[in-house]
């Protein structure tokens, strides 16, 4: 797992470990479990579903965190990580083997920073397009304010803009959440062989991109690498 805090720069915090003994009760999900398909007799008791809540959290907080922060202005992000955690207490007894939960959780994350996008741009649409842009110069921080940028990366990122945003999200997923194609394909519902497929092409269009800002790195080469966009 990776606690390191290599994605861009971003500054991390320590997770916030819940005072309460129950850590369904934390995030006040006021829903039942799913119950398996194979039968209610196979699901865990509450202790357990706490147990595993529990470890679940403090193994996965952070980066889920760290996933939302690159993507959603910072007054979304408290609310976003917890809509994770919500869907990962009700689906407990339902989680993908320990190697696959990690993508699964970015998965739930992406469809949770789709639906905080969506409303953003219905609220957007009914203030108005001037009203909307002063308010959130006053109230909300963008994704990039809470990175710390050095040098070169302000064209790196320059250029990721560039890009559409399919091709955007597979970098980031692969340079940033620093996921194999497999995990990728998790978390974009796709096979394997084609989640590789997007990264080599992603890679290939961020590099003519680069080209294009003039971009080059020590040694002459515009080719993005991991540390590029660490």
């Amino acid at each position: 797992m990776n606690h390191r805090g290599r994605g861009l720069g971003v500054t991390l915090t320590p997770p916030r470990t819940p005072s309460t003994k129950s850590f369904g009760s934390f995030f006040d999900v006021g829903a039942e479990r799913e119950t398996p398909r194979h039968g209610p007799k196979h699901r865990s008791s509450g202790i357990e579903a706490d147990q595993r809540f529990r470890r679940l959290f403090l193994d996965h907080e952070r980066d889920v965190r760290n996933y939302c922060r690159r993507r959603l202005p910072a007054n979304d992000v408290d609310d976003a990580v917890a809509d994770v955690f919500v869907v990962a207490w009700r689906k407990i007894d339902l989680l993908p083997v320990p190697a696959e939960v990690r993508p699964w959780l970015f998965g739930v994350a992406r469809n949770v920073v789709r639906n905080l996008e969506r409303g953003a741009r219905r609220r957007q649409r009914l203030w108005g397009k001037a009203a909307a842009t002063a308010d959130r110069s006053r109230h909300e921080a963008g994704p990039e304010a809470v990175l710390v940028r050095f040098g070169d990366t302000e064209t790196v990122l320059a250029a990721l803009a560039t890009l559409k945003p399919a091709d955007q999200e597979v970098l980031r997923l692969s340079k940033w959440e620093e996921l194999t194609p497999a995990g990728i394909a998790l978390v974009l519902r796709i096979s394997p062989e084609a989640a590789g497929m997007r990264v080599k092409r992603a890679s290939a269009r961020m590099a003519s991109a680069l080209d294009r800002a003039g971009y080059r790195r020590l040694g002459g080469s515009s080719r993005l690498s991991d540390k590029d966009m660490k």
